[in-house]
C-alpha cells in the first residue's frame, strides 16, 4: 500500500465484500456502498502509520467507544483513534490494520450469519484463532481516486 493512493479493501474470505460504510459505521459490505478509500499518513504523525480516508479526503475511519469503527469529518477526527499500523495480513497474505494506540488489537469483521448481507467491522484483541485471522485480513485492490 502506498500513501496517497486509493484502494478497495476486499475481505479475505468473502470475495464480493469490501470495507465500506453504512451511515457513519464501518461495515463489510457488497459493492453498493462507498468502498474506495485513500490511504494517508497517520493523523497523529507516528512513523509508519496510516489513516483511512474517503476518496476525497474529507472524512476518515476512527475507533469509537468500546469496539466500533466509525467515520468522522476530518475536523472531528481524534488523531490517536484514527491512526493504524498496516501489518502483513494475519493469514500471511494481504494486510491487517492494528490501531496505533491499541497494540494487539485488529480491525476485523464481526460474526457472519447466513442470509445477512452486511457485517460490522470492529476492533478486537487478537486471540490467535483461525477464524479471527480470516476476519482480520484484507486485500488492497488499487482503485481510481
Amino acid at each position: 500500500m502506498t500513501l496517497g493512493h486509493c484502494y478497495k479493501l476486499r475481505a479475505y474470505h468473502h470475495t464480493d465484500d469490501f470495507f465500506g460504510n453504512k451511515g457513519t459505521y464501518a461495515y463489510n459490505t457488497p459493492m453498493n456502498r462507498p468502498i474506495v478509500w485513500k490511504i494517508g499518513a497517520g493523523a497523529d504523525g507516528k512513523k509508519n502509520t496510516v489513516t483511512i480516508y474517503d476518496r476525497t479526503g474529507r472524512y476518515g475511519a476512527m475507533l469509537y467507544k468500546k469496539n466500533t469503527v466509525r467515520f468522522y469529518w476530518n475536523k472531528w477526527l481524534n488523531k490517536k483513534a484514527a491512526t493504524f499500523y498496516v501489518t502483513k495480513g494475519l493469514m500471511h497474505a494481504g494486510v491487517s490494520f492494528m490501531p496505533a494506540n491499541l497494540k494487539g488489537y485488529f480491525l476485523r469483521i464481526e460474526g457472519y450469519k447466513k442470509g445477512v448481507e452486511e457485517h460490522q467491522v470492529r476492533f478486537r484483541k487478537y486471540n490467535g484463532k483461525f477464524a479471527f485471522k480470516k476476519a482480520a485480513t484484507w486485500y488492497p485492490i488499487a482503485a481510481k481516486c
